[in-house]
C-alpha cells in the first residue's frame, strides 16, 4: 500500500528547486493534497493498524508538523524544510508524545523512522 504517488515526490522536487514564498502560496493547494492529506492519511492508517494490535496510539493531521522553516536564526535561509514530519499519541495521555513516526525527503531519498519517546518500561512488553 502507499500512501504517496509520484505527485507527492515531484512536488517536492520543485519545492527544492523553488523554495521561495512566492511559489509556495501558488502551489499551497497542492502541498495540501500531494504532501499533507497522504501524509495524514499514513498517520492515520498506523493509527488503526497499531489499535488492532492493541497499542491505542493515534495521529492524523493535527499530529503533523509544519514544514515552514524559522530562518531568523538559522544561516539557511530557505523558506522550507524538505521534510515532513508527524507523531503518533497515546490515547490514554492526550498531551503526551509517547510515540514518534518521521518521514523525510532530501534530495531524491525517502526515510522513514518509528521510534517511542518518553516511554515506560511496560510500553516495551506488547
Amino acid at each position: 500500500m502507499s500512501v504517496f504517488s509520484e505527485n507527492t515526490f515531484q512536488y517536492l522536487e520543485e519545492l527544492e528547486l523553488n523554495n521561495n514564498r512566492d511559489w509556495f502560496i501558488e502551489n499551497k493547494k497542492r502541498l495540501e493534497q500531494e504532501v499533507r492529506g497522504p501524509f495524514a492519511s499514513l498517520l492515520e492508517t498506523l493509527s488503526n493498524l497499531l489499535s488492532e494490535k492493541g497499542l491505542p496510539l493515534h495521529g492524523g493531521p493535527k499530529t503533523m508538523f509544519r514544514m515552514n522553516r524559522d530562518v531568523r536564526f538559522s544561516n539557511d535561509k530557505s523558506l522550507t524544510r524538505l521534510l515532513f514530519q508527524g507523531y503518533l499519541r497515546s490515547l490514554a495521555q492526550r498531551t503526551s508524545r509517547r510515540a514518534s513516526s518521521t518521514s523525510t525527503w532530501t534530495q531524491g531519498v525517502d526515510l522513514q523512522s518509528q521510534g517511542f519517546i518518553s516511554h515506560r518500561p511496560s510500553d516495551l512488553t506488547n
